[in-house]
This record gives structure tokens, C-alpha cells and sequence, in this order.
């Protein structure tokens, strides 16, 4: 497998919904930078495709409020995106 590349990406409009990415991208044969899992119904039905070779290292950060106690839901979509994160690292 080749190594990626990896570059800056150059934005040429800004959107903030991956759905509004993914109908750019399907519809005008743009090229936008997501998560996987956002484009991974689009990828399985064919209107889009990952570029071969490229891959952008980002970091991502989970923000909350400051406080002693974290709710229920909170902290369980917490342990479920480190959890994921983890998987997919070790799976590369």
C-alpha cells in the first residue's frame, strides 16, 4: 500500500454539515475533506469516492463544559468516540 500524502487542504467554500459536503461532492464533482464515517452510505451507494493516497492527519478535540459531575450521555459518547478513535488507529 502506498504511503499517503499528506497536505493542507486549500478551502474554496465552507459549509457546516458533512450532508451539504457530500451533496457538493455527488452533484458537482467537487472534493471535500470528511470523516470516513460521514461518507461511508454515499461511498457504499457509489456517488462518491475516496481519493487514492490521500489522507489528512486532523486532529479532533471533544469539548464540554467544566464540571464534577459529566451526565449519563454524556460520558458514554465520550467512551464510544475514544473507543472508535482506538479501533480505527490500530486498524491502520
Amino acid at each position: 500500500m502506498p504511503k499517503s500524502r499528506r497536505r493542507k487542504p486549500r478551502i474554496s467554500a465552507i459549509v457546516n454539515s458533512h450532508r451539504s459536503i457530500l451533496d457538493a461532492i455527488s452533484q458537482n464533482g467537487m472534493i471535500g475533506a470528511l470523516p470516513l464515517m460521514s461518507a461511508r452510505e454515499f461511498i457504499e451507494r457509489g456517488l462518491v469516492r475516496p481519493l487514492p493516497g490521500f489522507e489528512l492527519e486532523i486532529p479532533l478535540y471533544l469539548v464540554h463544559p467544566q464540571s464534577e459531575y459529566m451526565p449519563r450521555k454524556n460520558l458514554a459518547l465520550k467512551q464510544h468516540l475514544l473507543r472508535r478513535c482506538k479501533e480505527h488507529r490500530e486498524s491502520l
